[in-house]
């Protein structure tokens, strides 16, 4: 049985690559940099923008939302911050520059952002809480430059065996912790460890951290940020830390944990995993399911995050019943599969196109679906 579900993440793997294969990211237009931002500007307003990407349609924070965020870092960026010792100073310029921003507050709603004639309203009023910390911590000891804090974060943990992780721990500091801020800068100057965290896990903080580790419209920007905030020379440097296998190895990312993860953890994986038995409990979030299996299971040709292709999968297959034309389902191959190599030449593979809406070039030779891993799985144990 161990064996059907290394197919299932084999399977899983190769939906991962077309949903980041350059075909894939050249067609997307969630999110482009701004040409009058600089790089480290560019992935802060992401960072930002990530922040409040909870509960909301992603076309509303990546259109709107992204906007009014561009224009509060280009603010926050030219803004001369009184030099002072005081990190809750520093916060009261940041609220102060931010409220300009912002509108009224209303009852029973969350104070919406604001510039000229775009509004935007976050789902939850804590994101206000994590945006002015983030900028406070930034403008206090960072100069404002939010690469440079990461920048900073790389070197602090280079060589480590969990570097990527005591990366996201650093951002999950400066951003999400309750933490008070002149405690937070004290264990990141003097490389103290933090307190300890049973579960900082936040699904944006991975999000957002993925993003910088495995897309090349990002990848541009955090390398170009890493040399502007750090210098040319240790910067590339610090870059090629960031991309090696070793501490920074992609095996490190999380599963954000979205709804869709869920559905399609509880349909699919949970019961094939119970069955090798893989012990799951109910309290446990998506993330550590994820990272339990791939425990369990010692592949290396998988990684927790990569389960995010659930995203689409669930959303665009399992939630419209597309079962006929899903890899984990009653897939007809000889109806939609391409197979001949002379024939598939050029051409996106159909069945990762239907389920997910990922463009990946076939590749038959390569392809675990082409030959027959992990059809009918969903169906076997449903």
């Amino acid at each position: 049985m161990i064996e059907k579900l290394k197919q299932m993440v084999e399977v899983i793997a190769w939906l991962d690559s077309g949903r980041w294969s350059e075909e894939n990211q050249n067609a997307s237009t969630l999110w482009e940099p701004v040409s009058s931002l600089s790089p480290s500007e560019s992935i802060l307003v992401h960072w930002l923008t990530y922040i409040t990407d909870i509960q909301r349609p992603w076309q509303y924070v990546w259109r709107v939302g992204e906007k009014v965020f561009v224009e509060i870092v280009r603010a926050f960026s030219k803004h001369e911050f009184y030099a002072s010792e005081n990190v809750d100073q520093t916060q009261q310029e940041v609220v102060k520059l931010i409220d300009t921003y912002r509108g009224k507050q209303e009852p029973k709603k969350v104070r919406p952002f604001r510039f000229e004639k775009i509004e935007y309203r976050p789902r939850f009023p804590n994101q206000h809480i994590f945006i002015d910390r983030t900028l406070t911590i930034l403008a206090h000891s960072f100069n404002r430059d939010f690469m440079k804090f990461v920048g900073e974060s790389i070197k602090r943990h280079n060589g480590k065996d969990n570097g990527l992780k005591n990366v996201a721990l650093d951002l999950y500091f400066l951003t999400y912790s309750d933490c008070p801020m002149e405690e937070t800068l004290r264990f990141f100057e003097n490389s103290m460890p933090y307190p300890a965290l049973d579960n900082f896990g936040h699904k944006r903080l991975w999000a957002a951290l993925r993003d910088y580790r495995k897309s090349k419209k990002y990848l541009q920007l955090f390398r170009d940020g890493l040399k502007d905030a750090m210098g040319q020379d240790a910067g590339e440097q610090l870059f090629r830390m960031w991309m090696a296998k070793e501490a920074f190895s992609l095996h490190l990312l999380e599963l954000p944990g979205d709804v869709w993860n869920i559905q399609f953890l509880q349909r699919a994986v949970i019961p094939l995993a119970e069955r090798c038995n893989i012990n799951i409990k109910k309290a446990w979030s998506p993330s550590r399911i994820a990272r339990e299996i791939y425990d369990a299971i010692g592949s290396q040709a998988f990684y927790p995050e990569q389960l995010d292709v659930s995203w689409d999968l669930s959303a665009k297959a399992c939630e419209n019943e597309l079962c006929d034309l899903c890899p984990f389902g009653e897939c007809d191959l000889q109806k939609i599969c391409l197979k001949d190599l002379s024939v598939a030449k050029d051409k996106y593979c159909p069945i990762v196109l239907a389920t997910c809406q990922y463009r990946l070039i076939c590749n038959p030779e390569k392809c675990p679906i082409s030959n027959g891993k992990g059809i009918g799985l969903c169906t076997e144990i449903t």
